[in-house]
Protein backbone atom coordinates (compact mmCIF):
# COMPACT_ATOMS: atom_id res chain seq x y z
CA UNK A 1 0.00 0.00 0.00
CA UNK A 2 1.15 3.52 -0.74
CA UNK A 3 -0.21 6.59 1.02
CA UNK A 4 0.90 9.98 -0.29
CA UNK A 5 4.26 8.63 -1.40
CA UNK A 6 4.89 6.60 1.78
CA UNK A 7 5.07 2.83 1.57
CA UNK A 8 3.15 0.84 4.18
CA UNK A 9 3.35 -2.94 4.34
CA UNK A 10 0.36 -4.77 2.89
CA UNK A 11 -0.67 -6.47 6.12
CA UNK A 12 -4.34 -6.20 7.11
CA UNK A 13 -3.27 -4.66 10.42
CA UNK A 14 -1.87 -1.66 8.57
CA UNK A 15 -5.10 -0.90 6.70
CA UNK A 16 -6.38 1.33 9.51
CA UNK A 17 -3.13 3.34 9.56
CA UNK A 18 -3.18 3.60 5.76
CA UNK A 19 -6.79 4.79 5.76
CA UNK A 20 -6.06 7.47 8.39
CA UNK A 21 -3.17 8.83 6.30
CA UNK A 22 -5.13 8.80 3.05
CA UNK A 23 -8.48 10.12 4.20
CA UNK A 24 -7.19 13.30 5.85
CA UNK A 25 -7.97 16.37 3.77
CA UNK A 26 -4.83 17.66 2.07
CA UNK A 27 -4.79 21.08 3.70
CA UNK A 28 -1.70 23.10 4.48
CA UNK A 29 -1.94 25.41 7.49
CA UNK A 30 -2.25 28.64 5.53
CA UNK A 31 -3.19 27.43 2.06
CA UNK A 32 -5.68 25.27 0.17
CA UNK A 33 -8.60 25.72 2.55
CA UNK A 34 -10.99 24.85 -0.27
CA UNK A 35 -10.18 21.17 0.31
CA UNK A 36 -12.01 21.20 3.63
CA UNK A 37 -15.29 21.41 1.67
CA UNK A 38 -14.57 18.25 -0.31
CA UNK A 39 -15.52 14.95 1.27
CA UNK A 40 -12.44 12.70 1.27
CA UNK A 41 -12.68 9.47 -0.67
CA UNK A 42 -10.29 6.62 -1.32
CA UNK A 43 -9.58 5.86 -4.97
CA UNK A 44 -7.64 2.79 -6.01
CA UNK A 45 -5.57 3.09 -9.13
CA UNK A 46 -3.01 1.07 -11.01
CA UNK A 47 0.55 1.28 -9.69
CA UNK A 48 2.62 2.73 -12.53
CA UNK A 49 6.12 2.32 -11.10
CA UNK A 50 8.79 4.11 -9.11
CA UNK A 51 10.54 7.35 -9.98
CA UNK A 52 8.40 8.23 -12.98
CA UNK A 53 8.93 11.36 -15.06
CA UNK A 54 6.13 13.85 -14.33
CA UNK A 55 4.83 16.09 -17.11
CA UNK A 56 2.96 19.02 -15.57
CA UNK A 57 1.18 21.30 -18.04
CA UNK A 58 0.34 24.81 -16.80
CA UNK A 59 -2.72 25.81 -18.81
CA UNK A 60 -4.41 29.20 -18.95
CA UNK A 61 -7.83 29.47 -20.58
CA UNK A 62 -7.35 26.09 -22.23
CA UNK A 63 -3.86 26.75 -23.62
CA UNK A 64 -0.59 25.28 -22.42
CA UNK A 65 1.88 28.00 -21.54
CA UNK A 66 4.45 26.09 -19.49
CA UNK A 67 5.49 22.47 -19.19
CA UNK A 68 7.26 21.40 -16.01
CA UNK A 69 9.21 18.15 -16.33
CA UNK A 70 10.22 16.50 -13.05
CA UNK A 71 12.58 13.54 -13.08
CA UNK A 72 13.88 11.34 -10.27
CA UNK A 73 11.60 12.94 -7.67
CA UNK A 74 12.75 10.65 -4.87
CA UNK A 75 16.44 10.44 -5.67
CA UNK A 76 18.32 13.38 -7.21
CA UNK A 77 15.21 15.34 -8.20
CA UNK A 78 15.59 17.48 -11.32
CA UNK A 79 13.12 19.94 -12.83
CA UNK A 80 13.02 22.00 -16.01
CA UNK A 81 10.44 24.34 -17.45
CA UNK A 82 9.62 24.55 -21.15
CA UNK A 83 7.34 26.73 -23.24
CA UNK A 84 4.50 25.31 -25.35
CA UNK A 85 6.97 24.61 -28.20
CA UNK A 86 9.30 22.70 -25.87
CA UNK A 87 11.97 25.39 -25.64
CA UNK A 88 13.82 25.50 -22.32
CA UNK A 89 12.71 28.51 -20.28
CA UNK A 90 15.19 30.82 -18.47
CA UNK A 91 13.46 30.55 -15.10
CA UNK A 92 12.51 27.92 -12.57
CA UNK A 93 9.81 27.07 -10.06
CA UNK A 94 10.75 26.82 -6.42
CA UNK A 95 14.44 26.10 -6.05
CA UNK A 96 14.88 23.20 -8.43
CA UNK A 97 16.32 23.72 -11.88
CA UNK A 98 18.96 21.93 -13.84
CA UNK A 99 18.90 23.82 -17.10
CA UNK A 100 19.56 20.60 -18.95
CA UNK A 101 18.25 20.49 -22.46
CA UNK A 102 16.42 17.44 -23.61
CA UNK A 103 14.77 16.53 -26.87
CA UNK A 104 11.07 17.01 -27.37
CA UNK A 105 9.20 13.98 -26.09
CA UNK A 106 7.55 11.83 -28.73
CA UNK A 107 4.07 12.26 -27.23
CA UNK A 108 4.50 15.94 -26.32
CA UNK A 109 1.97 17.29 -28.87
CA UNK A 110 -0.57 14.60 -28.03
CA UNK A 111 -0.14 15.24 -24.30
CA UNK A 112 -0.49 18.99 -24.87
CA UNK A 113 -3.70 18.42 -26.85
CA UNK A 114 -5.17 16.29 -24.03
CA UNK A 115 -4.24 18.88 -21.41
CA UNK A 116 -5.66 21.78 -23.41
CA UNK A 117 -8.96 19.92 -23.81
CA UNK A 118 -9.22 19.21 -20.08
CA UNK A 119 -8.01 22.70 -19.12
CA UNK A 120 -10.59 24.40 -21.35
CA UNK A 121 -13.01 23.96 -18.44
CA UNK A 122 -10.90 26.20 -16.19
CA UNK A 123 -9.34 29.65 -16.21
CA UNK A 124 -6.21 27.99 -14.85
CA UNK A 125 -5.32 24.37 -14.23
CA UNK A 126 -2.17 22.34 -14.03
CA UNK A 127 -2.73 18.99 -15.69
CA UNK A 128 -0.28 16.20 -14.84
CA UNK A 129 0.37 13.28 -17.16
CA UNK A 130 2.80 10.38 -17.39
CA UNK A 131 4.23 8.78 -20.52
CA UNK A 132 5.11 5.17 -19.80
CA UNK A 133 6.23 2.95 -22.65
CA UNK A 134 4.63 5.37 -25.12
CA UNK A 135 1.27 5.18 -23.34
CA UNK A 136 -0.18 8.33 -21.75
CA UNK A 137 -1.62 8.17 -18.22
CA UNK A 138 -3.55 10.86 -16.38
CA UNK A 139 -2.09 12.00 -13.05
CA UNK A 140 -4.16 14.85 -11.64
CA UNK A 141 -5.70 18.26 -12.13
CA UNK A 142 -4.62 20.88 -9.64
CA UNK A 143 -5.90 24.41 -9.41
CA UNK A 144 -3.36 25.42 -6.75
CA UNK A 145 0.06 23.94 -7.60
CA UNK A 146 2.48 24.00 -4.69
CA UNK A 147 -0.37 25.43 -2.58
CA UNK A 148 0.23 28.64 -4.59
CA UNK A 149 3.32 29.08 -2.46
CA UNK A 150 6.10 28.29 -4.95
CA UNK A 151 7.10 31.39 -6.93
CA UNK A 152 8.72 31.34 -10.32
CA UNK A 153 12.28 32.64 -9.99
CA UNK A 154 13.64 35.17 -10.79
CA UNK A 155 10.60 37.07 -9.55
CA UNK A 156 10.01 38.98 -12.81
CA UNK A 157 8.88 35.67 -14.34
CA UNK A 158 6.38 35.14 -11.54
CA UNK A 159 4.70 38.37 -12.66
CA UNK A 160 4.95 37.32 -16.31
CA UNK A 161 3.24 33.99 -15.62
CA UNK A 162 0.59 35.76 -13.51
CA UNK A 163 -0.27 37.89 -16.53
CA UNK A 164 -1.19 34.75 -18.52
CA UNK A 165 -4.51 34.82 -16.65
CA UNK A 166 -5.52 38.12 -18.22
Amino acid sequence: MIARGKRISNSVNNYKKWKEICIKPHIKKRFQHHYKYIEPEILVEEYLGDNLTDYKFFCFNGNTKILQVDKDRFNGHTRNLYDNNFNLLPFNLGNKSNNYETKKYKNFEKMKYICNKIASLFEFARIDLYDINNKIYFGEITLTPGACNEPFKPLKYDYMVGNYSK
